[in-house]
């Protein structure tokens, strides 16, 4: 498989990244591939005539933690998604996920009450984690009202850091 660099993230995660098993050249490619993994489970799973709000990916070892390379993903995902017709409410959330005293990672009382106010069905939230030479990403999309994953994909991408 060739496999190109697409982007320099900066401090946090200054990788050059690919999905393993595609072949995209930017960001935007990414982002358009994990969209369409996404789009046949929110189209099943999901109200049209609801919004979406979409959170920045948080380092799963710090879920307080962003980085240029979650916020910037997040808003392409965003993007591309209202592109395909999914409404999408656009709510900045600092902390969209927290674990429980048992370790279960669920929305956050923000990301909850974001969703609430814009009567969102939903959020689509995500992790990443840095192993190098792999960053592993996910991205889930949350029924507010009980905490279900209703649409996930997740990637490998190669860490040339």
């Amino acid at each position: 498989m060739n496999r190109r660099n697409f982007l320099s993230l900066g401090a946090l995660v200054p990788a050059t990244a690919l999905l393993v098993g595609c072949d995209p050249e930017t960001l935007q490619d990414y982002a358009q591939l994990a969209v369409d993994r996404l789009l046949p489970q929110l189209k099943a799973n999901f109200d049209a005539t609801k919004p979406l709000v979409v959170a920045p990916l948080v380092n799963v070892d710090d879920l307080e933690a962003s980085s240029t390379f979650g916020r910037t993903f997040a808003e392409m995902v965003s993007s591309r998604l209202a592109q395909a017709g999914v409404r999408i409410a656009d709510v900045r959330i600092r902390n969209p996920l927290v674990y429980r005293p048992n370790g279960e990672l669920v929305l956050s009382r923000e990301a909850a009450a974001a969703g609430r106010t814009y009567d969102a069905q939903g959020v689509l939230v995500g992790t990443y984690s840095v192993m190098r030479p792999r960053v592993y990403a996910n991205l889930k999309a949350i029924r507010i009202a009980d905490n279900l994953v209703l649409a996930a994909t997740d990637a490998e991408l190669r860490y040339e850091g």
